[in-house]
């Protein structure tokens, strides 16, 4: 048996985008950020993805349309699973769909990485003085981050120094 992987699933399945309140611009952007190209229709000459997308609060037609468009190997993305609606009712959308057919994909959000970056390394014949000082509970930590600037010239974070010097 051979296992096929997720590039290779997304080359071969048709991807179609639904939201419930959010732009064409939007669902563009939010399917390149996490690498997933959309199935395009060419009614009038012009390549285009098919997104449907709902207001929020009002009835979901293109919802509809989307389940009238699901069989064998179409891939519906979804921002979040609520977009089709809240408890019971999504879980019904969802099965409607894998009825069909169809499948239902909710990207893995793209974590940044959080918080400035050490601006510098305090050097090696520093780091026990820099220890010591931190330490030392009579200083505060913005004490021990100005002192350590002014000797090394490393610009810290209160948040550094911890993630640095505590077990």
């Amino acid at each position: 048996m051979r296992v096929i992987s997720y590039k290779e699933r997304m080359i071969k399945k048709k991807h179609i985008f639904y939201c419930e309140d959010c732009g064409d611009k939007e669902a563009i952007k939010f399917c390149k950020e996490h690498g997933i190209e959309l199935e395009s229709n060419s009614f009038d000459g012009k390549a285009r993805p098919i997104i449907f997308t709902d207001l929020k609060g009002f009835d979901k037609e293109a919802l509809n349309d989307v389940l009238a468009y699901v069989k064998d190997g179409v891939v519906v993305v979804v921002r979040k699973l609520s977009d089709f609606g809240t408890g019971a009712k999504s879980r019904e959308i969802q099965n409607q769909i894998k009825a069909k057919g169809g499948e239902v994909l909710v990207p893995e959000k793209v974590l940044q990485k959080r918080g400035p970056k050490f601006k510098g390394e305090i050097p090696a014949d520093r780091v026990e003085w820099a220890k010591a000082l931190y330490n030392n509970k009579a200083n505060s930590r913005q004490f021990v981050c100005d002192a350590i600037h002014e000797k090394t010239g490393v610009k810290l974070t209160r948040h550094q120094l911890k993630k640095r010097f505590e077990p």
